[in-house]
């Protein structure tokens, strides 16, 4: 694939395995990973400013991103070809893939709002994403109706 794509991916799947009560922490490479707990997390999450709202920050700007590569991706002509071309079939395997992962990481945002659950500010700010996310799903469900469809297709 290319390495933003890749980066993209790994983002909303670190996104998806926040557990109950779990924490996402940047990375130095740019990435987000899943907070290891240990004593010292909160100090060190002090120290260096990276507590909830960088999360909500890093989570939004993620996002953002998916968003508007996919939307790049559903406005390639590739997609109206009737004939399936590898480039086409490059695009909708994207589009296929960041769909689910996207879906999967509502349940990581959800335990999020878990972990914080006693900042309403936090927890609004969380819910406002994955209402983004259920947005952005649905459009693509409407310009792609057989997703599911072509998710199969591109694994045959």
């Amino acid at each position: 694939m290319n390495e933003k794509y890749d980066g993209m991916i790994l983002n909303l799947k670190n996104i998806a395995q926040v557990g109950f009560n779990g924490r996402l922490r940047r990375t130095s490479k740019g990435s987000v990973t899943v907070e290891e707990d240990h004593i010292l997390v909160p100090l060190k999450r002090r120290i260096f400013s990276d507590g909830r709202e960088a999360t909500v920050i890093d989570i939004r700007s993620i996002l953002n991103e998916v968003f508007a590569y996919n939307k790049l991706l559903l406005s390639s002509k590739h997609l109206i070809e009737p004939v399936k071309t590898d480039e086409q079939r490059k695009h909708l395997e994207q589009i296929s893939n960041l769909y689910r992962e996207l879906e999967r990481s509502i349940q990581g945002i959800e335990n999020l709002k878990s972990t914080y659950k006693g900042d309403v500010d936090i927890c609004s700010k969380l819910e406002l994403q994955i209402e983004n996310i259920l947005s952005h799903l649905a459009d693509i469900k409407r310009k792609l109706p057989d997703i599911e469809l072509e998710q199969q297709m591109v694994a045959l």
